[in-house]
């Protein structure tokens, strides 16, 4: 049984016995407990939200004013990774310039060459 449900039944036996008093404390502890399941809960989430967030970050490498992912050969806006760590794909003409669609950077890159096999020159 969880810790609320046997909050519940202690409860109920109180309130048959008829102490008010205790079964209001018995009430307020349950409340508390609620509250703090919640909170738990929420933290989880949060750990796990960093977690992928740390996990990501191993994942990037910066070139160019660009991030790229390892497995991913298209780049990635720095502004909106840097200052909200959310990954936005960079659009634009594949060779010389890329703009952001969330927060409309712009990166200029005349290194990219169309000929080649794409982003991979980077790294090799």
């Amino acid at each position: 049984m969880s810790l609320i449900g046997d909050i519940k039944s202690i409860a109920e036996v109180v309130q048959k016995a008829d102490n008010i008093e205790l079964y209001g404390k018995i009430l307020n502890l349950q409340a508390e407990a609620m509250d703090m399941t919640q909170k738990l809960n929420e933290l989880k989430e949060e750990n796990k939200a960093l977690k992928e967030k740390l996990e990501t970050k191993g994942k990037l490498t910066f070139k160019n004013q660009m991030y790229f992912l390892d497995e991913d050969s298209e780049p990635f806006c720095s502004s909106c990774w840097d200052v909200k760590s959310k990954l936005v794909r960079l659009h634009g003409d594949g060779e010389s310039w890329f703009q952001c669609p969330s927060c409309k950077t712009v990166v200029n890159n005349t290194e990219y060459n169309t000929s080649s096999s794409g982003y991979s020159d980077f790294f090799g």
